[in-house]
């Protein structure tokens, strides 16, 4: 053979040598984004393993919970995901996605009723909630926001909540007597999505075209918790063998009155009505 046959094939040999290189490396990049979330979760878990080495025996417990834990905080990271899938989506395509996704939840915040579905402050609304897990026998004291259970079971409020459950729908009042001042017990891992007061106010605030519903809604929201507080306070006094009054018929006229229009409007939940 002739040096530059020679010369061809060292050539040939190295452009095949890089071609296969590429191929390989494309291949590895593939795998290794495929599973990004499940690699996290496992660096994470080596990381508690590497705390954990050194624990002695009676702390065993201590290291089998935070391993619980951050499998259970899986959960978490894919409502992360999930939201910015619905990011990247066309306009029409993520009101679908938010409705199939998110449609439990809002069909039981009663005041959202009036407000369409389609609408950008429903998209909005649903982008600014934030995922927290909270651990078994966690006592969770009252805040001003609205929480939605994705997993696991809680006492609120004397009634036991377990995933799809609403609390916190009173999130349009702005004065915290008004408000249903009730602790969350959470029996077991307890993953919820979370809609803070500040982010409300921030969404309605972008969007005057739901004011006016949101409105209506707040101050019949106010006028018929009132009128709740009031009647338990009258009804401490005939407990107490004080005397009512007049106020207790006026305020029974008062709420029989009002209570139609604010099912109309979707105010009263379907416990307040029968109360």
């Amino acid at each position: 053979a002739s040096p530059m046959e020679y010369f061809v094939a060292i050539v040939c040999m190295l452009c095949s040598s890089l071609t296969w290189a590429w191929v390989i490396a494309n291949i590895v990049s593939i795998l290794s984004t495929m599973g990004e979330s499940k690699t996290e979760h496992l660096r994470t878990l080596d990381c508690v393993n590497e705390i954990t080495r050194g624990m002695m025996y009676k702390e065993t417990s201590l290291a089998r919970r935070l391993r619980e834990y951050f499998t259970k905080l899986q959960n978490v990271r894919d409502d992360r995901f999930v939201g910015a899938l619905i990011d990247k989506l066309s306009p029409s395509l993520r009101v679908e996605v938010v409705n199939a996704v998110h449609g439990q939840w809002l069909a039981q915040v009663r005041w959202m009723a009036v407000i369409p579905k389609d609408c950008d402050f429903m998209l909005e609304l649903t982008r600014r909630l934030e995922s927290r897990l909270h651990t078994p026998n966690e006592m969770i004291p009252f805040q001003m926001q609205l929480s939605i259970i994705r997993q696991g079971l809680c006492i609120h409020g004397g009634r036991l909540l377990s995933k799809g459950s609403v609390f916190g729908e009173d999130i349009l009042l702005d004065n915290v007597a008004l408000r249903r001042q009730w602790a969350t017990l959470a029996l077991t891992f307890l993953h919820v999505l979370v809609l803070t007061k500040r982010a409300f106010e921030v969404v309605l605030k972008e969007h005057p075209e739901v004011q006016g519903h949101i409105r209506k809604a707040h101050v019949l929201y106010v006028v018929m918790r009132g009128i709740q507080k009031k009647a338990e306070r009258l009804k401490q006094q005939q407990k107490y063998g004080e005397a009512p009054g007049k106020w207790t018929k006026t305020l029974a006229h008062v709420a029989e009155s009002i209570a139609p229009a604010a099912d109309d409007v979707g105010i009263l939940s379907p416990r307040s009505q029968h109360s």
